[in-house]
């Protein structure tokens, strides 16, 4: 990303998280792309998902396939660590 883009996507992901304040936190971590609560990483997840950057990709390290679908706090740190680096 340019200096400006990342700008604007930091700007973005501020906005969204802050208008979040005061939703319930959200027990059905299978569901990550529903936004009426919200865990923490899900937030994070959702706040880049709307920039179009999917930090969710399923590597959970669980040994079931439905755990992919949670986003996992570990997901975030990889895939932002990528995104900075890259």
């Amino acid at each position: 990303l340019s200096p400006d883009e990342e700008y604007a996507v930091r700007n973005f992901v501020r906005a969204y998280a802050l208008g979040c304040v005061g939703k319930p936190y959200n027990l059905d971590f299978l569901h990550p792309d529903i936004e009426r609560s919200l865990y923490c990483s899900q937030l994070v997840y959702l706040a880049y998902k709307k920039v179009g950057i999917d930090l969710n990709v399923g590597k959970s390290g669980a040994s079931s396939s439905w755990s992919d679908t949670i986003v996992f706090p570990q997901e975030i740190f990889d895939n932002t660590t990528e995104i900075l680096e890259g």
